[in-house]
């Protein structure tokens, strides 16, 4: 994630590893000549309380980051379950009376990866919006099947406005 977040940003990454000393790595990020401006999105049709009570599947592998992705949906107002992987995922689809948003890593453990998911569930709720979450920096891991698809991808590591820019979004559509 580190060396993507590098790359993504115009930087570099690099690791300098000897036995007996030791690990060293250095992040070089470009220098910002200007003043830095916050970049404002608005989302058409898109409304403060537009995900209030939303219902958000998600599913992320990684236990933590599962944890901490959890926590970000629910303090923009929306309910979440979530899963660790594809087949998980199903199963909790099943039991649910209605899912709105799935929000899944592209990359996920087992058979079915996160394009999978997304076709599983929208048979079962066709309605379901979905956006894709990735720590991939190269953009060509993830359009293998995605292109066609044209659906969101959402860089991690993220921030809540990020978040919530891309769900409402996908609400939106």
């Amino acid at each position: 994630m580190a060396f993507g977040f590098a790359k993504q940003s115009g930087g570099h990454l690099r690791v300098h590893s000897r036995l007996g000393w030791g690990t060293t790595v250095r992040f070089y990020l470009p220098r910002v000549q200007t003043a830095m401006r916050a970049e404002v999105r608005s989302t058409p049709e898109a409304s403060p309380g537009m995900l209030q009570d939303l219902q958000v599947s998600l599913v992320e592998d990684d236990e933590g980051l599962r944890a901490t992705i959890a926590t970000q949906i629910r303090s923009l107002g929306c309910a979440v379950r979530s899963a660790s992987d594809g087949k998980s995922a199903i199963e909790l689809a099943r039991e649910l009376p209605n899912i709105d948003i799935l929000l899944s890593d592209m990359v996920l453990p087992g058979s079915m990866d996160g394009l999978k998911l997304a076709k599983e569930v929208a048979s079962i709720f066709p309605e379901c919006a979905v956006v894709f979450m990735s720590g991939f920096a190269d953009t060509s891991i993830l359009n293998n099947g995605l292109s066609d698809a044209d659906l969101p991808v959402l860089q991690k590591p993220f921030s809540v406005t990020s978040l919530r820019h891309a769900l409402t979004s996908a609400i939106a559509e």
